[in-house]
């Protein structure tokens, strides 16, 4: 009786696990395009060598450790190798959107 009961319960969470992110990803990819892409290649078919030593927006996506927390944490601290951008929290949430869709 309670594994059923647990059962129920897990099930019932599953929609609330499977929601979709906050963000809108293609104002992600204009923001990627317009500010990221000075040293992030942006697109697959941008790539080639690399002058700013930045990983490309699809090495990011395809690295297993990237989630939606890993990356609003990064976003949100400060790199030495990167400047510190101001971004809104609308505006981190849809960088956060595209790079998730390259998955």
């Amino acid at each position: 009786m309670i594994r059923f009961a647990l059962i129920i319960v897990l099930l019932g969470a599953l929609p609330a696990l499977a929601q979709a992110l906050p963000g809108d990803r293609y104002a992600g990819h204009t923001l990627a395009r317009d500010v990221c892409a000075a040293c992030h290649f942006i697109e697959s078919e941008d790539m080639g060598d690399s002058w700013a030593d930045a990983p490309a927006f699809q090495d990011v996506a395809d690295d297993p450790a990237i989630t939606a927390i890993s990356l609003r944490v990064f976003l949100g601290t400060w790199h030495q190798n990167m400047p510190n951008l101001m971004l809104s929290e609308a505006e981190t949430d849809d960088i956060i959107a595209f790079i998730l869709s390259l998955k």
